[in-house]
């Protein structure tokens, strides 16, 4: 939805005396199809004088000019800037140097969107002067908005340009509506369900209400009374991501309150009470991203956004590395390994216990090691994180929720009606055929774990393709994509 592809040094502007502000990410009248955009650069030639300065963006040429301060650490930045619609005229400021960028807010029309949803059970009651439910959906905006500049970036980064769904009830300057969605089960029922059960019974209630329609994603939270579903709800698939209100604990209101998550403004911030707030707010902020994706059609990883790095992603905001985080087991009084996972700060600052009902596999790896393996990410972020395996990136780049109905592919056969679009699997000769060029194939377990993917790229036109039997053979299900977006699933359980 970009012109530009892949990732590195775009442009190199203003030099005084060697001294540039290098834009990494964008380019100058650069356009977006999405309103919260990331701008990364670096500021070189300055020679040490950047220790806590302070770079301001000003936006200019709106009836009410906005300005925006951030915290320098080091000679990289990273900034998001809201857009209105049209043309954003913003001037970069670092001590007595300047430089001007203008970027384009353009909303593109699509038929398959996003809509995030805020549950009410049957007897949550909602006060005319209760202030908690209105933030409550203003987080969920905010965040589904953030969702969609992360999928965005890293997608660019990954080699495809800055493709992301779209979210409902689009304004002219890329605001979205939150639905208030007033279900019939009562909060005592919820505690007798299980996270399948209340994914099943909230997808058939959204479907059959008027929001119901193939042509949309529901990403949607409800407060969850602790029962058969012990931990924070977090599960999707198929047209519903379902999860626990209390994931928007962290999460902010405002625009404004997004530089203290990730701590762009305060020179004096204490590191301790940080670190647990953006473990929090990132392992949130990646829970509901990891079950977002589940609905575009992807499967697990070993690692990234579809595997154990959820917690991760919101290192993609930021110019340097945040602290290390990683899995740890946790063990009980006896030595023993508990059954709870932890995220631990590598400096040792904080420990927190996370109690996630995530819908990742706890053992496919070994499970499946022994006669395959997994699909690993190979897909880095500059920063040393993980974000999306190449074929996590391929089938998400080509998905009609990413790329949009009606952009038709260079390579595609023309003249070609919908009744003669095919794609089928012959389980006996082990050969996918398709009308449209093929662009990724995968072989999943029953969890949906990936176990073997192949790419192949729009520019190959790869209309024939033969799975080897014996991979067939140790996989439940096959997913194949092609350069439209078309998808097929076929459970192979009962083919062998």
């Amino acid at each position: 939805m970009t012109s530009n592809e892949g990732y590195g040094d775009v442009e190199c502007v203003d030099k005084f005396g060697g001294q540039a502000i290098r834009f990494t990410n964008v380019s100058n009248n650069e356009s977006f199809t999405f309103s919260l955009i990331l701008v990364k650069g670096l500021v070189v030639g300055f020679n040490g004088e950047l220790n806590d300065a302070e770079l301001i963006v000003r936006r200019v040429k709106r009836n009410e000019p906005v300005e925006f301060k951030y915290r320098l650490r080091c000679d990289k930045f990273s900034v998001l800037l809201p857009l209105e619609a049209g043309e954003n005229e913003f001037i970069f400021y670092i001590s007595q140097y300047s430089v001007k960028q203008t970027y384009n807010y353009v909303s593109v029309a699509s038929s398959s969107i996003v809509t995030p949803v805020h549950i009410l059970c049957r007897d949550e009651n909602e006060s005319p002067d209760d202030d908690i439910m209105p933030d409550l959906r203003e987080k969920i905006i905010l965040g589904c908005r953030l969702i969609q500049t992360l999928i965005a970036e890293s997608l660019y980064q990954s080699g495809y340009g800055k493709k992301s769904f779209s979210l409902e009830n689009i304004d002219p300057n890329g605001n979205s509506n939150c639905i208030v969605f007033n279900s019939d089960l009562s909060v005592d029922a919820m505690s007798d369900m299980t996270a399948e059960d209340l994914w099943q019974y909230f997808g058939r209630e959204l479907m059959t209400s008027k929001f119901g329609s193939t042509k949309r994603k529901f990403v949607a939270f409800v407060s969850q009374k602790r029962g058969k579903c012990t931990k924070q709800l977090a599960i999707g698939g198929g047209g519903l991501a379902l999860c626990d209100v209390q994931f928007l604990e962290t999460w902010p209101t405002t625009f404004d309150g997004l530089g203290a998550c990730f701590g762009y403004h305060d020179v004096d911030i204490n590191l301790n009470l940080w670190q647990k707030h953006f473990v929090a707010f990132s392992t949130s902020l990646g829970a509901v991203c990891h079950e977002l994706c589940h609905t575009f059609d992807l499967g697990h990883t070993l690692g990234g956004i579809m595997g154990r790095d959820f917690d991760r992603v919101s290192s993609i905001f930021l110019a340097v590395n945040q602290p290390a985080v990683v899995w740890t087991s946790v063990t009980d009084g006896n030595g023993k390994a508990s059954k709870k996972d932890s995220l631990v700060i590598s400096e040792g600052t904080t420990r927190r216990t996370l109690n996630i009902s995530y819908s990742v596999n706890k053992n496919p790896i070994a499970e499946e090691k022994s006669f395959i393996e997994g699909e690993r990410v190979t897909v880095h972020h500059p920063n040393g994180q993980h974000f999306w395996s190449s074929g996590c990136a391929t089938l998400l780049a080509h998905h009609r929720w990413i790329r949009g109905e009606n952009k038709a592919s260079a390579k595609s056969p023309q003249n070609v009606n919908s009744s003669q679009i095919t794609m089928r699997y012959d389980h006996i000769r082990g050969v996918i055929t398709s009308t449209y060029s093929i662009v990724v194939v995968q072989l999943r377990r029953q969890c949906g774990f990936v176990l073997k993917s192949w790419e192949f790229g729009a520019k190959r036109n790869k209309t024939l393709f033969l799975v080897p039997l014996y991979e067939a053979r140790r996989a439940s299900v096959i997913v194949v994509e092609d350069v439209e977006g078309n998808l097929l699933r076929k459970d192979l359980q009962n083919l062998f």
